[in-house]
């Protein structure tokens, strides 16, 4: 009984499996702040003849106010000639975006568009739409997912074109790598996997990823309607018919 000694040989596909998520998380402690705060922006343009019989000044502006999540911007541009003096009102809205949801909603003057494909227009209204850039972490487009199996303990080495992505230890049995992630187009991915004798098996798996295209579960989307603004950057308050843009 001093020598006993049990060994049990298995397949590692038999053993518990491990998954790996190498999905980029957004740093913890992210500061918003929520304060109340406004800011003005503007820039002063002004042209004149040699003999000063013509001469020309624009002001532009910008004013913004916050309140917690919401946003209020408005636009105006100043112009003075010899034969004018006008002062417009160009875009003015409230702007209140959802964090969680990665979403935003526009009260006021807004240009919408229905896609590259369709059309854009300029209106006073209600806009809904999803923002995924409210959130620079997040990534839209597919990932790659790799399953292998290790016979023993063993270090997973990932490269990417050549260049060492990242290192994990695995346990003996299946393996997942989940949401392995590239810039878009051609890429080559290439797996060492060690285990503690040294042995190494090397896998390469050529792969291609869009960031033009949603992963699998995501909608983008862009709900707007109101009425159309006539005669903009001339007129401040002139609204004609409904309109709408609408793109999923």
């Amino acid at each position: 009984e001093k020598g006993l000694t049990l060994k049990i040989s298995v397949p590692p596909a038999l053993l518990p499996g491990s998954v790996i998520d190498l999905m980029p998380q957004r740093p913890a402690h992210i500061f918003y702040p929520r304060d109340t705060s406004a800011f003005l922006n503007y820039g002063v343009s002004y042209s004149d003849s040699t003999g000063g019989d013509y001469s020309t000044m624009n002001v532009a502006s910008q004013l913004g106010i916050r309140m917690g999540d919401v946003l209020f911007l408005s636009d105006s541009s100043y112009t003075r000639t010899a034969t004018d003096d006008s002062l417009v009102r160009l875009m003015s809205s409230f702007v209140y975006d959802r964090r969680d949801r990665m979403e935003r909603i526009i009260l006021g003057d807004l240009s919408a568009t229905s896609g590259s494909l369709g059309s854009g227009i300029t209106i006073g209204g209600l806009s809904y739409a999803k923002i995924y850039s409210i959130n620079p972490y997040f990534i839209t487009y597919p990932t790659l997912d790799f399953s292998g199996l290790a016979p023993l303990p063993s270090t997973v080495e990932i490269y990417m074109n050549g260049m060492l992505y990242r290192t994990e230890r695995v346990a003996p049995g299946p393996f997942d790598l989940q949401n392995i992630t590239m810039a878009g187009g051609g890429n080559l991915m290439e797996l060492v996997i060690r285990d503690p004798f040294g042995n190494e098996q090397r896998i390469r798996n050529p792969f291609y990823t869009s960031e033009t295209v949603l992963a699998k579960g995501l909608h983008e989307y862009s709900y707007n309607a109101g009425f159309l603004r006539e005669h903009f950057g001339v007129e401040s308050n002139d609204y004609g018919d409904p309109a709408y843009a609408l793109i999923h």
